[in-house]
């Protein structure tokens, strides 16, 4: 019963070793990701104020066409 048991042990801690940088590994993935998704984040928020700002310019050539047509 002992022998099986310190087989287990034996067996485990070289499981538990792989188990370790795996664990590393998947946290330095997603720290990645995470990194990644922010840059995504700070990307959209670039675009958002650019996508108000070309719907203002839009704005502002209507109203000057509505004034051209006034004119005419």
């Amino acid at each position: 019963m002992t022998k099986m048991f310190e087989h287990l042990c034996e067996m485990i801690v070289p499981i538990t070793k792989m188990v370790v940088p795996n664990v590393k590994m998947v946290v330095h993935l997603c720290g990645m990701v995470v990194s990644n998704v922010k840059m995504v984040v700070h990307l959209c928020g670039m675009v958002v104020p650019n996508v108000k700002m070309i719907v203002q310019m839009t704005k502002m050539v209507v109203t000057k066409v509505k004034m051209i047509v006034q004119l005419c």
